[in-house]
């Protein structure tokens, strides 16, 4: 062990701490972003605060435990990061066959590990002999959504519940790249939370959406639901999700806690890996969804087996409250299919409503009209105070603030229209705490 690798030399952390400590999605900025470069330093990262893990939160016995399961795991994890960075090495040098190899060599790797359960979240963990059923996300998705960005009202899409569907593959050139699905091979997009269906979309000003309905499995005799029968997901799950999820599973049943960590801690470079966001603009080529479109591939190539990946969100959320507890999936759009060219599978799991038309109301001039009425009406009663009356210093000063505030709301109504909804979500964000600061 090298002098960087003796724990001794660093401060011990906790297994909570060394999850928070890896955090997802990874964002980076500026035009020099190398996924293959990023993705090393993330692995150096991870062993720096793995060195660091000496279970001390736990009893003596729990102790020795968990420090021999991770010595034990530690070869299989440096092995899955070295052929994810053997995968970027050869695709930098456009060799996609050994890619390919690489690939499937992880996966026949973790094919045991990997987390695979229910539409709902509802994961098989084999412990001790037992297996048990669990949810690892913050809640479970009953009820998903899809959106599709328009630019204005029709009434071909509003009669159409299938304008709402997948796209079909008779119009495979409309695919395109997105992180889970390749150009040419649609995939059905759906989030648990219509924010986040509109978020992923890229916060379009007019969109339709649809809401979407799983049919469940259940078996005939018993009544009881057959998870077996049910469409089976890869899930990929942020390390804050595990984390939340073991907080009490670790003193209620030690060992269940410790398989899911085990389990985690090896598919990790895989999750990783699929979790790069560069925010350096739409750019033609996205260097990180090369290991998640393997992933869709594969599962198309495996389509006996699983169906779709669930995922957390890796796009921007500053702006909106993170407690959304919501996560997405993405389906590959399988045969057979039906007259219309849509895949017979997906169609006999979901039922969908027709689309509904929304329009962002603070973008819609027709909609937003009394309260640019009432704001313009407030900042001239403002104005007039502040200029004719004499209040003292203190209380002139809070109104000038307010009329700032009220000045924002008034451009965001008159310019929002031509404005990135983006920003619009940061400025209202704003708007909301200098309002709460007054």
């Amino acid at each position: 062990m090298s002098q960087s690798e003796n724990p001794k030399l660093s401060p011990q952390i906790s297994i909570d701490d060394f999850l928070r400590k890896l955090t997802l999605p990874i964002r980076y900025f500026g035009g020099e972003f190398v996924i293959a470069e990023k993705y090393k330093e993330e692995e150096r990262a991870f062993f720096d605060n793995y060195i660091r893990l000496n279970g001390s939160e736990f009893p003596k016995s729990k102790q020795q435990k968990v420090m021999a399961a991770l010595s034990d795991i530690r070869h299989s994890i440096e092995q899955n990061f070295k052929l994810i960075s053997e995968i970027f090495s050869y695709h930098e040098s456009a060799d996609l066959k050994d890619a390919q190899i690489a690939f499937d060599t992880l996966m026949e790797n973790i094919k045991n590990d990997l987390f695979i359960g229910t539409i709902d979240d509802t994961i098989r963990i084999d412990s001790g002999g037992k297996h048990f059923y669990s949810s690892f996300r913050f809640s479970q998705g009953n009820r998903f959504f899809r959106v599709r960005p328009t630019e204005s009202y029709s009434d071909m899409i509003s009669d159409n519940a299938d304008e709402l569907f997948h796209i079909p593959i008779s119009k495979r050139q409309h695919a395109s790249n997105e992180r889970f699905s390749l150009a040419g091979f649609p995939s059905l997009y759906l989030s648990t939370m219509l924010p986040l269906a509109w978020q992923e979309t890229g916060y379009p000003a007019k969109y339709y959406y649809s809401e979407y309905q799983y049919e469940h499995s259940y078996n005939k005799t018993t009544g009881e639901r057959d998870f077996d029968e049910e469409m089976q997901f890869i899930s990929l799950y942020s390390p804050n999700e595990i984390n939340f999820w073991g907080t009490s599973v670790k003193y209620s049943n030690f060992d269940l806690w410790l398989e899911v960590l085990v389990r985690y801690l090896k598919t990790y470079p895989l999750v990783l890996a699929c979790s790069f966001v560069n925010l350096n603009g739409s750019t033609p080529y996205k260097q990180e969804y090369i290991i998640p479109q393997m992933l869709m591939q594969w599962i198309l190539r495996n389509s006996d087996k699983v169906q779709g990946v669930t995922y957390f969100s890796c796009l921007e959320t500053s702006a909106i409250t993170d407690g959304w507890c919501a996560y997405n999936i993405a389906l590959p759009v399988l045969k057979p299919y039906d007259n219309k060219m849509h895949s017979i599978k997906l169609k006999e799991r979901f039922n969908w409503s027709k689309p509904v038309y929304y329009s962002i109301p603070i973008i819609d001039k027709e909609l937003n009209e009394p309260d640019r009425k009432l704001i313009d009406n407030f900042i001239i009663e403002i104005t007039g105070a502040i200029s004719t009356l004499n209040f003292p210093d203190k209380l002139k000063d809070c109104l000038r603030e307010i009329l700032n505030v009220a000045s924002c709301m008034q451009s965001l109504f008159n310019y929002s229209s031509n404005t990135d909804m983006r920003l619009v979500l940061h400025m209202l964000s704003l708007i909301q705490s200098n309002y709460q600061n007054i």
